[in-house]
C-alpha cells in the first residue's frame, strides 16, 4: 500500500501535518502533494516533516477561479510528472472540489481507486455558488472508495441540499464522519474542575475578520449587562478588524484584547480563567478552539449548521447559535451558566476521542480496506 495525499491546504492549516505525522508514526507509506498559489510562502510546507512531497508552487493561477477545469488539467499533469503513479494504490483527496477532481481524474485514467473529504470551503463556497460545477462534484462522490465530513451537520447539509433523491441512501452508506483531532498537548493536561461565579468571563478566540464575527460577541456583551450580568470579555486574536474593534471598545471596562498569542501555556490559562468560549462564526471548517477550551473545562457555544454542530447533542458541551442572532446567543450563554458545573465536566470528558492516534487510525482502516 502507497498513499498518495492531495492537499490544496497545507499552508492554510496544521491539520494535515498533524494527520502526517501520525500516519508515519503509525508506519504507512504515503507520498504528497501540494499545489500552492504562485503568492505562497514555502517556508510554512518546508517545517513539515512530510516523507516525500513535492510542491509546484505557482501551479494555482490568480484566474483559475473562472477557468475551473484549466486547473484540474493543469493539476493532473503536475502529479503525472512527478510521482510514479504505478506505484500508488490509493489517492486521499483531502478536498471534494480541489484535491477530489484530481483524484478522480487519475481513478478515470489510471483506475487508481480514491477517498476525498469534504471541508468547508467546499460547502460554503463551492457548493453555494459555483452552480456550473454540482454535476461534476456529484461525479465525483459516486465513484470515490469512501466519502469523509468531518461533521454530521457537513454530511447531512451537502446530501439533503446538493445531492438527488436517487442517489442519497448509496452515498450515505458510503459517508463516514471522521473530526479533525486537537494537540497533545490540550490532551495531557491535567483535567481541572470549573466552577462559577457572579462574574460571568467570557473568551473569544480567533482569527479577528468579519467571518469570526467578533462584533456580535462584544454586543453580546452589552446585553449580558443590560441584563445585569456582571460580565467580561478576553479577546486572543489578530487580524485585520482588531483596531477597528479596539477603537470601538476603547472606555468600556472588562473588554481585554491581548493580540495574538502563540504560547499554548499562556492561552491555556487564559482558558483556565474564563467561563465560556463564545466564537460565533459564520462558517467554520471544525474549530480546534472549541477543543482547545473544552480540554480546560470551558463550555463552549458555535455556530449551527457549521463544522463543530454535531459533534455533541445540545447541551452537552455547550450550544449552537444562530450567528446573525444576538439574543439567541445570550439565552444560550444563560443556558450554560444554568448548569455549568455539569457541562463543564462534560468537557473534560469529552476531548478524548479527538485524539490524532485514533483519528488516523479510522484513516487507515480505510487505506487498508
Amino acid at each position: 500500500m502507497n498513499v498518495l495525499q492531495i492537499a490544496i491546504g497545507v499552508t492554510a492549516s496544521k491539520v494535515y501535518s498533524k494527520l502526517f505525522s501520525e500516519l508515519k508514526k503509525q508506519h504507512i507509506p504515503f507520498m504528497v502533494y501540494v499545489p500552492l498559489h504562485g503568492n505562497n510562502n514555502t517556508k510554512d510546507i518546508n517545517e513539515i516533516d512530510f516523507p516525500f512531497y513535492y510542491y509546484s508552487n505557482e501551479i494555482i493561477k490568480p484566474y483559475d477561479k473562472l477557468i475551473y477545469f484549466t486547473k484540474i488539467r493543469r493539476m493532473v499533469k503536475d502529479v503525472e510528472l512527478n510521482f510514479n503513479l504505478s506505484e500508488v494504490s490509493l489517492v486521499h483527496a483531502h478536498s471534494l472540489f480541489s484535491d477530489g477532481a484530481v483524484a478522480y481524474e487519475l481513478y478515470k485514467k489510471y483506475d487508481i481507486p480514491y477517498i476525498i473529504a469534504v471541508r468547508n470551503y467546499d460547502v460554503n463556497k463551492y457548493f453555494k455558488y459555483a452552480f456550473h460545477l454540482r454535476k461534476y462534484a456529484l461525479e465525483i462522490i459516486l465513484n470515490a472508495k469512501k466519502v469523509i465530513f468531518i461533521s454530521p451537520s457537513y454530511q447531512k447539509h451537502v446530501i439533503d441540499k446538493y445531492i438527488p433523491n436517487k442517489f442519497r441512501e448509496k452515498i450515505l452508506l458510503n459517508t463516514k464522519i471522521i473530526p479533525n483531532g486537537v494537540d497533545d498537548y490540550w490532551l495531557k493536561q491535567t483535567l481541572v474542575e470549573k466552577t462559577i461565579d457572579k462574574k460571568l468571563k467570557l473568551i473569544f478566540v480567533g482569527r479577528i475578520d468579519n467571518n469570526k464575527n467578533l462584533a456580535a460577541v462584544i454586543q453580546v456583551v452589552d446585553l449580558l449587562r443590560k441584563k445585569g450580568m456582571d460580565c467580561t470579555l478576553d479577546v486572543v486574536g489578530d487580524g485585520p478588524l482588531r483596531e477597528a474593534h479596539e477603537n470601538e471598545c476603547r472606555g468600556v471596562e472588562n473588554i481585554v484584547f491581548h493580540g495574538a498569542i502563540y504560547d499554548k501555556d499562556k492561552i491555556r490559562e487564559i482558558y483556565i480563567n474564563s467561563n465560556i468560549l463564545v466564537v460565533p462564526s459564520f462558517t467554520e471548517t471544525f474549530g480546534l478552539v472549541y477543543l482547545e477550551a473544552m480540554s480546560c473545562g470551558v463550555p463552549v457555544i458555535y455556530t449551527q449548521n457549521q463544522g463543530f454542530d454535531g459533534q455533541f447533542e445540545e447541551g452537552e458541551v455547550g450550544f449552537h447559535v444562530n450567528p446573525n442572532d444576538k439574543e439567541d446567543i445570550v439565552r444560550k450563554i444563560i443556558d450554560i451558566r444554568k448548569d455549568y458545573i455539569n457541562i463543564s465536566q462534560n468537557c473534560l470528558r469529552s476531548t478524548k476521542k479527538f485524539h490524532w492516534e485514533k483519528i488516523a487510525r479510522e484513516y487507515i482502516n480505510f487505506y487498508e480496506d
